[in-house]
C-alpha cells in the first residue's frame, strides 16, 4: 500500500484519497468522495477495501474499480494490487523497476517470491524490514517474535506459535528465512485477538471455507495466507489437521 501510495502521488492525473486505514476497511468509509465521482461522470477506483457498498444503492455502482488480490482475486496468476495500479496508470513497460517487482513478488509470495527473482540477501532484508515497518512492527517486537518462536510447539503439521503480540509478521519472517529443511512447513499463529496461518493453499482454503469472515491471499493454489479474528486453538487445529489429511488423500 505504500507502494502504491507513492505511485499515485507521482502521477498528478488522478486524484487520491488515502486515510491509512487499518486491515479490513470497508468502501464505505470513502462513500461520499465514491458517490461523488460516480455522480460526476468519472470512475472511481478502490484499492484493498471490502466491498460494503451494495446496501447504498449508488447510482454507477457497477462501474466502480476493486482494486485487490485478496480472498477469491488472489493466486498465482493473478496480479497484485501494485500491478494492477501500475496497469491502470499506463506507464509504459520500462517504469516497472526492479523494486517494483520485488514488492510485488513479496506482496504475493513473501520471501519465497522475492526469492524466485533472484533476490540478494540484502534486497530480501529491505524489503521485509520496510514492510514490518510499514505495519508498524518495531524492534521490540521483532525481539518478542524471537522469543515467542523459541516456545513454539508442533502440533497438528505445523508450527504453533501463541504470542502476546498483535501482529504475526515479525514471526512469520523469522520462520520463512529459517531454511532448515527439517523444520515444519506451516505455521500457525495465535495472537490475543486474531489467528494466523502460514503455508500450504490446501490449508488455507480450508480454513477460508470453515471460518466466516476470515480472509486470505497469497500465490495459491501452492502457497498462501489466511488470518482471522477467530482464537479458539483446538477449532483451528483440528481444522489444519483435518486439511493435512484431505491433502494425503489427494
Amino acid at each position: 500500500m505504500v507502494e502504491i501510495a507513492h505511485l499515485l502521488e507521482t502521477d498528478a492525473r488522478f486524484p487520491t484519497r488515502n486515510d491509512s486505514l487499518p486491515w479490513g476497511a470497508s468502501a464505505s468509509h470513502y462513500l461520499d468522495e465514491i458517490n461523488a465521482v460516480l455522480v460526476s461522470g468519472d470512475i472511481p477506483v478502490t484499492v484493498e477495501l471490502r466491498d460494503d457498498l451494495n446496501q447504498y444503492q449508488l447510482p454507477g455502482y457497477g462501474h466502480i474499480i476493486w482494486v485487490d488480490h485478496h480472498n477469491d482475486r488472489s493466486g498465482h496468476n493473478q496480479e497484485t494490487a501494485l500491478e494492477q495500479i501500475f496497469t491502470l496508470l499506463k506507464w509504459p513497460e520500462e517504469a516497472w523497476t526492479r523494486r517494483l517487482a520485488l514488492v510485488a513478488a513479496n506482496d504475493k509470495a513473501h520471501i519465497k517470491g522475492m526469492v524466485e527473482l533472484d533476490a540478494t540477501e540484502e534486497e530480501l532484508n529491505q524489503i521485509r524490514c520496510e514492510d514490518r515497518r510499514a505495519q508498524g512492527v518495531t524492534e521490540a517486537n521483532e525481539k518478542q517474535a524471537k522469543q515467542d518462536l523459541r516456545n513454539a510447539n508442533i502440533a497438528s503439521n505445523c508450527l504453533l506459535v501463541e504470542t502476546s503480540l498483535d501482529s504475526s509478521t515479525a514471526i512469520a519472517d523469522l520462520f520463512s528465512l529459517d531454511l532448515d529443511p527439517n523444520k515444519a512447513s506451516n505455521l500457525l499463529v495465535l495472537m490475543p485477538n486474531k489467528s494466523a496461518f502460514f503455508g500450504e493453499g490446501l490449508i488455507v482454503v480450508e480454513l477460508a471455507k470453515a471460518i466466516e469472515g476470515s480472509w486470505y491471499g497469497g500465490n495459491l493454489p501452492e502457497i498462501g495466507f489466511w488470518g482471522s479474528y477467530e482464537t479458539n486453538k483446538t477449532r483451528l487445529l483440528n481444522i489444519v489437521e483435518g486439511a493435512a489429511s484431505l491433502r494425503h488423500l489427494e
